[in-house]
């Protein structure tokens, strides 16, 4: 990491470059079984019933680059931003790279007020994007293998992407008379190309495939109160309140049919207690 600082009179600049790289190699075992013929042994292969083996191996690389900045004029006014670039082997052959951005405002108004009982007094904004990993194997075409023989399960999709999260968010912090502390803060989010696992027609080989395809939307707001109303060498009360609200939902599929999205069991969760999930526009995610 490299870091830059300077001052030019009234305006302070601070700057930095990051590189980071990942090498990530995972071999996993698993194996169980249940009703044990010998009491006493409990060795794996005494079992009679409920007999599972598993492994899997998975390898991932990545490689970032980070450029962030921020000035300020006083303290008062602050600018900050961000961009960044992500390269990694779980996105398809042909979208291997992403670039990713942020930006923000910051106006700290109670240094123009002159009252003693305000002790910060900041208005906020800013709005950024961000991406989010597809799962290991979902960029490859895999198949189901039985007794009865090899079958194709999954399409792959050497054109698979990180989804693009753009979120505005706004608010003010407000902190008064020494004890107390009011923030407000509002977001608006939306996710461009989606990642949905899309069940395929029979005249494909293969049973479905993983697509950037879907439009998510989340809003909040959240209102929180704190503050040590009592402070003394013998006593102190301290309190915090938060009250919030969300709505998350699917804008579009992208021309996708609705359908029912079934989680099956796996290695790390054999028996999912909630596992259909209804995917459709205006339906929440």
């Amino acid at each position: 990491q490299l870091n830059y600082q300077k001052q030019f009179g009234d305006i302070n600049l601070r700057s930095s470059f990051r590189y980071l790289f990942e090498d990530i190699d995972d071999e996993l075992f698993d194996a169980s079984s249940s009703t044990f013929q010998t009491e006493g042994v409990e060795t794996l292969g005494q079992g009679t019933t409920n007999i599972s083996v598993g492994s899997a191996l998975f390898k991932e690389k990545t490689q970032n680059f980070f450029l962030t900045a921020d000035v300020d004029w006083k303290d008062k006014i602050i600018l900050g931003g961000l961009i960044r670039t992500d390269r990694s082997s779980l996105f398809g052959e042909n979208n291997r790279d992403q670039i990713f951005y942020r930006g923000s405002l910051a106006y700290r108004l109670g240094e123009d007020l002159d009252y003693d009982w305000i002790d910060e007094l900041k208005l906020r904004a800013s709005y950024g994007t961000a991406g989010l990993r597809p799962l290991f194997g979902d960029i490859f075409e895999t198949f189901s293998v039985s007794q009865s023989g090899i079958s194709p399960f999954q399409v792959g999709n050497p054109d698979l992407r990180s989804p693009e999260i753009g979120e505005f968010e706004a608010g003010i912090d407000f902190n008064f008379l020494g004890k107390y502390r009011f923030s407000f803060t509002y977001a608006d989010s939306k996710t461009k190309d989606a990642l949905i696992t899309v069940p395929l027609s029979g005249a494909v080989p293969g049973s479905r495939q993983v697509q950037n395809v879907g439009e998510t939307e989340y809003t909040s707001f959240e209102v929180a109160l704190s503050g040590t109303p009592v402070s003394n060498d013998n006593f102190s009360w301290d309190f915090g309140i938060t009250a919030s609200t969300t709505e998350n939902k699917y804008g579009s599929l992208g021309g996708v049919a609705p359908f029912n999205r079934i989680f099956p069991a796996t290695l790390f969760d054999p028996a999912p207690a909630l596992n259909i999930f209804r995917v459709e526009e205006g339906q929440p995610y």
